[in-house]
């Protein structure tokens, strides 16, 4: 899910063709017009259920300059403020995407969450402008920083995952990328569900309870953080690829990640955490979650992943990779 997904749809709708590796070794063409369903398949399928993508092609969309804001409240004003964006993001034109963060950098019992929200805008005019100040306005509390900036696309992107001091090469993971300077936490856990209705302000509420309270522990970073979906990705059909998600207008997710040697009340306390998080929204949400994000813990995964396009997705497996080879606790079977 990206800053732009609004904007632009989903990623997968702008893939024309794939090249994939069979489970029985060879390579074949997924498009429209060549093994169609496999083409339907992989866009919103799940990955490492049908096969091994190699190369694909895609659509690009061009995006020259955009408009990127940082918002930022104090933490007693928290609950205004994921109020107040989901109650804009209803109303929020397709050229602005973004999110809202309640970020805890390290989980100490007297650390203090900070709060925030970021947009990205194709519309650089006056119209972006009005937009932040309604969406100000439905928060009810001017931000203690308000940082606008306007350049071209690769430079929005760097600054947005803390990538602005490196170069390209050096904004990758450093344990898969020669020369990547990211590093892979040592270990994390999430869970998240999909809305498509105004989180009510005790959901918000519940959702910041766990946030402040739950299982407190040095040198864990936690999150709550909604993304903004909806807009060009929701004008698809449900059924029109496997990414069934085409009625949800954000997500909530709660992650933890952890620097610090990883012991089991590490991995007790960010279970608890997420749990907790989850059982807080999950009464208001659609009762869906984003597969790519897999969550282990999840019962309902099949329906919640892939909706009623599920026993599709199940026909195109066993046609492709009849013995299952390509499998995981998950996986399409």
């Amino acid at each position: 899910m990206g800053l732009f997904t609004r904007t632009i749809g989903m990623a997968s709708d702008k893939v024309t063709s794939a090249q994939v590796v069979l489970a029985d070794g060879r390579t074949v063409t997924a498009s429209a017009t060549q093994h169609p369903d496999l083409f339907w398949a992989l866009r919103g399928g799940g990955g490492g259920n049908f096969g091994i993508v190699t190369s694909y092609d895609i659509t690009p969309s061009p995006l020259s300059a955009v408009t990127a804001s940082n918002l930022v409240w104090t933490y007693e004003q928290a609950l205004d403020m994921l109020d107040g964006w989901t109650r804009w993001l209803v109303d929020a034109p397709w050229s602005i995407g973004g999110g809202a963060n309640v970020t805890l950098v390290d989980a100490g019992p007297s650390n203090i969450p900070t709060v925030g929200i970021t947009l990205g805008s194709v519309d650089t005019g006056p119209a972006y402008a009005a937009e932040v100040q309604r969406l100000i306005s439905l928060v009810g509390h001017a931000p203690a920083f308000n940082q606008t900036f306007t350049a071209p696309y690769q430079p929005i992107m760097m600054n947005l995952y803390r990538c602005t001091d490196l170069s390209v090469t050096q904004c990758h993971r450093s344990d898969t990328s020669p020369g990547g300077q990211i590093p892979r936490p040592e270990y994390g856990a999430w869970r998240g569900r999909l809305f498509d209705e105004v989180m009510p302000r005790d959901g918000w509420s519940r959702a910041l309870s766990v946030v402040e309270g739950t299982a407190r522990i040095a040198g864990q970073s936690r999150q709550l953080q909604i993304s903004a979906l909806g807009g060009k990705a929701n004008t698809v059909s449900r059924t029109a690829t496997a990414y069934v998600h085409r009625d949800t207008d954000y997500s909530a997710s709660f992650l933890t990640s952890n620097a610090n040697p990883v012991t089991e009340d590490v991995k007790a306390a960010a279970l608890q955490f997420v749990d907790g998080g989850f059982a807080a929204v999950d009464p208001y949400s659609n009762g869906e979650t984003y597969q790519n994000f897999i969550d282990p813990r999840l019962p309902d995964w099949k329906r919640s992943y892939y909706g009623e396009n599920y026993p599709r997705l199940a026909r195109i497996k066993s046609k492709y990779d009849p013995y299952n080879v390509f499998r995981f606790a998950q996986s399409v079977r």
